[in-house]
């Protein structure tokens, strides 16, 4: 991937560089581009989802089932889960390989147990499943087929995780059928589940979740109604991390490189670590019953399901968080997220606890980015030519994501930190004045009809809608030539800015509670 020199700011301006051809496609681009951006997005934000951080879909295709697993490919293209029919407790194992859109049944034979945890190499070709009648299985061809690698029927698993690439793996249970052990143990595996090893140093306790970096090297472990344990040398040796405290751990997650984890505690907080698990503490005041948590690779985006309420999202590493109302308020089950966090796949069950749906989320801000990008270069196909992969996400070194379409003639689209759309071309970042975040564009759009329905009054523009930050939230200000304004302020109202003095428009930018 390419690199961007300095910290994407969003503080890029000026055109440079190039010839005179280029600028011309490049003004040409804005200027045609802008109004039907604002229109596509703001007709893409409407309803519910626009408060939240992700857009959902209710997958009917995968059926209503008693969903128990699931999990992801780093990219979200593939995704396995597991479910059963009405009151039953074992089932099958189901598969999508395009984002959760069609499923299939797996292997009708070797996929029929009692499901209860699954984990995934990065390509999704890798899968582990564990049952709570002692078994572990492998499929090595993204669940078409499976091999049963450990079975033992006093054994009840409760999780795995893997490396990113499926070699090193690691499962845990809550009963080892030990006459040493009332409960279980940490079992690993450093060749894709040929063999095995007990972890005795991981004492024997009732292992509620685990999780690992991507290469398989870090590890920490959640005890229900316990600590949680780390380990620095693949499940070799552990370390009780007694500052989390004794709580009802119920699930775990990781950052790619096992730094930052966050972990859950049913009917109780969500929970941080920026130290590998050294020290914790509280992201948030939000108490509920929490069942299961997802990460982003960079720690960034953060999912936290309840058995009894919302999905809630962070996109800022747990400072804030939002009720994801558009998949509603439902049991929900186990989550999974792609290793970039824009993609989600979560598991429910209707009110009589007996079945549900598999919920698939996008989140807002890529759906939006790739949107924008899409349309910009389908328009401009003879300058930018064939995309080079998929859209990427990447983040400033303040913690704020950015999406960049790159294309095999060496062009790029970056939607950037500020909003605006920026194209790449002959060594040079240019700005295209075009903005591509929902709730930029929906501005943005209110204040040109203000200022082109008063346009003697304002004048002309001074630069673009700029973005600022208070206590309360966010507001928008688009500045004019001769010193008036037009302000989106964070009370959700409009108002413009003459001699020195702000004036209501009384009109609302934002939804009114």
């Amino acid at each position: 991937m390419k690199t961007l020199a300095g910290n994407i700011s969003g503080t890029v301006r000026s055109i440079t560089g190039g010839n005179a051809k280029r600028r011309e496609v490049l003004s040409t681009m804005g200027k045609l581009l802008a109004f039907g951006l604002l229109v596509l997005c703001v007709f893409m934000m409407t309803g519910k989802a626009y408060a939240d951080n992700f857009k959902w879909t209710k997958q009917i295709n995968a059926s209503t089932r008693t969903w128990y697993s699931v999990t992801s490919s780093s990219d979200g293209s593939k995704l396995i889960a597991a479910g059963s029919n009405v009151y039953e407790t074992n089932g099958h194992l189901y598969i999508s390989a395009d984002y959760g859109a069609t499923w299939t049944q797996g292997q009708t034979t070797a996929t029929y147990d009692y499901w209860v945890a699954m984990a995934s190499s990065s390509d999704g070709a890798k899968i582990i499943g564990v049952t709570s009648n002692g078994n572990i299985y492998i499929s090595t061809d993204s669940a078409t087929s499976f091999s049963r690698k450990y079975a033992s029927m006093l054994q009840e698993w409760t999780a795995v995780a893997t490396s990113s690439d499926g070699t090193k793996i690691a499962v845990a249970n809550k009963y080892d059928g030990s006459a040493s052990c009332e409960y279980g143990y940490v079992y690993t595996s450093a060749d894709s589940g040929s063999t095995w090893t007990k972890r005795t140093g991981s004492s024997c306790q009732i292992w509620s979740s685990i999780t690992s970096s991507s290469d398989g090297t870090k590890l920490a472990a959640t005890v229900l109604g316990g600590c949680i344990y780390t380990s620095t040398d693949s499940g070799a040796t552990w370390t009780k991390q007694s500052g989390a405290g004794n709580r009802d751990w119920k699930s775990i997650a990781s950052s790619s490189d096992g730094t930052q984890l966050v972990a859950v505690v049913y009917n109780g907080s969500i929970y941080r670590s920026t130290d590998s698990g050294a020290s914790w503490s509280t992201l948030s005041a939000l108490t509920s019953y929490w069942v299961s948590i997802s990460s982003s690779s960079d720690g960034t985006i953060l999912a936290a399901a309840s058995n009894s309420g919302y999905i809630y999202t962070s996109v800022d590493s747990g400072t804030t968080w939002t009720a994801e109302t558009g998949a509603g308020s439902q049991t929900w089950g186990q989550l999974a997220s792609s290793s970039d966090g824009t993609k989600l796949v979560a598991l429910c069950s209707t009110s009589n606890n007996v079945t549900g749906y598999i919920y698939t989320g996008v989140e807002i801000n890529y759906q939006a980015a790739a949107a924008a990008t899409d349309s910009l270069s389908s328009q401009y196909s003879f300058f930018f030519g064939t995309k080079s992969g998929e859209l990427q996400v990447g983040t400033t070194s303040d913690g704020v994501r950015y999406y960049i379409q790159w294309f095999t003639n060496g062009t790029g689209i970056l939607a950037g930190t500020d909003g605006y759309l920026y194209v790449y071309a002959n060594g040079t970042w240019n700005e295209l004045k075009t903005p591509w975040k929902p709730e930029l564009v929906k501005v943005t759009l209110l204040i040109d009809y203000v200022y082109l329905t008063h346009k003697s009054f304002f004048d002309s523009k001074s630069g673009t809608v700029v973005q600022g930050t208070t206590s309360d939230g966010n507001y928008y200000v688009q500045w004019f030539t001769n010193g008036t304004a037009i302000i989106a302020w964070t009370d959700g109202y409009l108002y413009y800015y003459a001699n020195g003095v702000w004036h209501s428009l009384n009109t609302a930018w934002q939804k009114q509670t």
